[in-house]
C-alpha cells in the first residue's frame, strides 16, 4: 500500500522547517514517500538538506497548492496532509473534500507548536483587541471540529491556554492530544560529553534573526558583554534573518573584548557541531532539544522581548522550550550563566546528564507516529463551519493589506 505524507507550509526556515525534517526523515525509514511544500525559498542551506535526505521538496504559489496536493494525493492509497498553521487549513481541506469523490484516503493534522498556530490576526490582537475577539469567534466552529475529530495536535500547555484564552473555550481532555514536539535522539552524537575549560566559557544559541520574536537575542548580547569584564567567555551566534543586520550593527558597536561570534546561517550538522563544543545553550524552540541531545545544558527564554529573560535549565521544566510574552516568574539569566560558570566537574557533568533525560523522557517521535497513524479518517467541516472559517481570511486579508502587515 503506497503512503505519504506532506508537509504544507509557508517557507523553509526555523523550527517548522527542522521539525518537518526529523519526523519526515523517520517516516521516510516507514516507507512513506515525504513531500514539503512550501510557498518561499528562504534558505538554500535547508532546501539542499531536504532533498540529502530523500525528501520532495516542491515551492509553488498559494493560488496551485489545492491541485497541486490533489495530484500528490491521488498517486497514494493513504495520503496525510500536514501544517502548523490554522491559516493554511484554507489549502488542506479542500482536498480532503475533492480526494474523498475519487475514493483516496486523505487525513489532515494541524500540529499548534506556538501560539500563532492557532490564534490569527497579530496586528489585530495586538492593536484591537476587542476586533480581535469578535474575528476569533468566528473560528470557533473549525477549531471544535477538528479538535474533537482529533485533527488537532498541540505542542504544549502554553499554547493549550494561549487558545482558550483567546476563543473562550475550554478544549476538554486535551492531553491525548498533547505531544511535545518529537525528537530522534542520534545515538553517535549522544555519546559525547562538553568539557569544562577554567581559560574559556562557550555559550552558543541559535535562532532566526526575526525581531522582535527572537529578540532575546539582544539582551544576550548585553548581559555577555558585562561578564565577560569578569569570566572568559564566547557567545556564539547561529542564524541568519530579516534583523541580522541590525544584530551585526549591535555587536560591533560593543564587541569590545572580540568574544561574540556572528555565523550567520549554517548548515544543521555543523550547527550541532558547534553546540556540541559549546558549555551552555542560550534560546528558544528546538535549538533547545539539540543541546539536550547532546548534553549541553541550556536555558529556554521569553520570546518577544529585547531582554534575555528565563526560569532555569531546561531539565527543570521539560514542558517547555521557550516562554511566551507575559509569562510571569521570569527574571534575567545572568546569575544562572555565573552559577554553571562556578560549578565543578561533578556538579556540571550531573547537570548535563539530567538535560539528556529530560529530553528523552518528554519529546518521544513515537507517540506522533502512533497518533498520526492510527487517526486515519477526517471527516470534513459542515457548510457553516467552513463559511464561518473562509470569512475570517477574507478579513484577514483585507486587514493586512490596508494596514501593509502579514497576519499569519
Amino acid at each position: 500500500m503506497k503512503k505519504c505524507i506532506v508537509f504544507i507550509v509557508h517557507g523553509i526556515s526555523g523550527g517548522t522547517a527542522t521539525l518537518s525534517l526529523r519526523v519526515g526523515k523517520k517516516l521516510l525509514d516507514n516507507g512513506y514517500d515525504v513531500y514539503y511544500l512550501k510557498h518561499s525559498s528562504n534558505s538554500a542551506i535547508n532546501e539542499n538538506l531536504f532533498a540529502k535526505s530523500g525528501i520532495c521538496v516542491i515551492t509553488d504559489d498559494y493560488k496551485n497548492w489545492i491541485s497541486k496536493l490533489v495530484e500528490i494525493s491521488k498517486s497514494y492509497s493513504n495520503c496525510i496532509l500536514m501544517t502548523y498553521s490554522f491559516e493554511l487549513l484554507q489549502y488542506v481541506i479542500p482536498v480532503v473534500k475533492k480526494c474523498k469523490k475519487s475514493g483516496t484516503n486523505v487525513s489532515y493534522y494541524l500540529y499548534a507548536v506556538i501560539s500563532e498556530c492557532m490564534v490569527r490576526g497579530n496586528s489585530i490582537r495586538t492593536k484591537h483587541p476587542v476586533i480581535s475577539r469578535a474575528l476569533n469567534i468566528l473560528d470557533i466552529p473549525l477549531i471544535k471540529k477538528i479538535y474533537e475529530q482529533k485533527r488537532l495536535i498541540i505542542h504544549d500547555e502554553n499554547c493549550v491556554k494561549t487558545t482558550e484564552d483567546a476563543l473562550g473555550i475550554k478544549l476538554v481532555e486535551i492531553e491525548k492530544q498533547l505531544i511535545r514536539v518529537p525528537y530522534e535522539i542520534d545515538d553517535e552524537r549522544a555519546k559525547a560529553r562538553p568539557e569544562k575549560n577554567e581559560n574559556e566559557f562557550i555559550i552558543t544559541t541559535m535562532a532566526r534573526i526575526d525581531f522582535p520574536f527572537k529578540e532575546y537575542i539582544i539582551g544576550l548580547v548585553d548581559d555577555v558583554v558585562c561578564l565577560s569584564d569578569k569570566y572568559p567567555i564566547i557567545l556564539n551566534i547561529i542564524g541568519n534573518g530579516k534583523d541580522y543586520q541590525k544584530l551585526e550593527n549591535k555587536v560591533k558597536k560593543c564587541n569590545q573584548h572580540g568574544n561574540i561570534i556572528l555565523h550567520g546561517e549554517m548548515e544543521y550538522s555543523k550547527a550541532i557541531q558547534l553546540i556540541q563544543s559549546s558549555n551552555l545553550f542560550v534560546g528558544m524552540g528546538t535549538g533547545i532539544l539539540d543541546s539536550a541531545s547532546v548534553h549541553v545544558p541550556s536555558i529556554p527564554v521569553q520570546r518577544d522581548t529585547n531582554l534575555c529573560l528565563g526560569k532555569g535549565y531546561f531539565s527543570e521544566d521539560p514542558r517547555y522550550f521557550g516562554y511566551e510574552k507575559g509569562q510571569t516568574g521570569l527574571s534575567d539569566i545572568s546569575s544562572k550563566i555565573v552559577s554553571i560558570i562556578n560549578m565543578d566537574d561533578k556538579e556540571y557533568m550531573e547537570l548535563c546528564n539530567r538535560e539528556f533525560d529530560a529530553l528523552k523522557d518528554n519529546y518521544s517521535m513515537e507517540k506522533l507516529l502512533n497518533f498520526i497513524n492510527n487517526n486515519g479518517h477526517s471527516e470534513e467541516p459542515n457548510c457553516w463551519e467552513w463559511m464561518l472559517y473562509k470569512l475570517n481570511i477574507k478579513i484577514l486579508t483585507v486587514y493586512s493589506r490596508i494596514v501593509g502587515d502579514r497576519n499569519e
